[in-house]
């Protein structure tokens, strides 16, 4: 299974993807877009080439639904956003 951070915000209109590694720029994402209203942040869990689904992280936290060394991940991004 692969993971990645998923960032949506002006209402679905933009989308980014960052790898699961790269906590570091969801952290920066989360500390300039924490005021609007219509940004969120979701970790996509690929089941294969076209089957996926997504948790919500951001601005509620669903992370226990994941493994141990996601949710780490998971928490370094949250850290400097809230």
């Amino acid at each position: 299974m692969r993971y990645e951070f998923y960032i949506y915000t002006k209402d679905g209109e933009d989308t980014w993807n960052w790898s699961i590694d790269n906590w570091n720029l969801v952290q920066d994402d989360i500390k300039q877009n924490q005021h609007d209203k219509s940004f969120s942040v979701e970790v996509q869990r690929w089941h294969g080439d076209s089957d996926f689904d997504f948790v919500e992280i951001y601005p509620k936290d669903d992370s226990k639904y994941l493994p141990l060394y996601i949710q780490q991940k998971v928490k370094r991004a949250l850290q400097g956003g809230k």
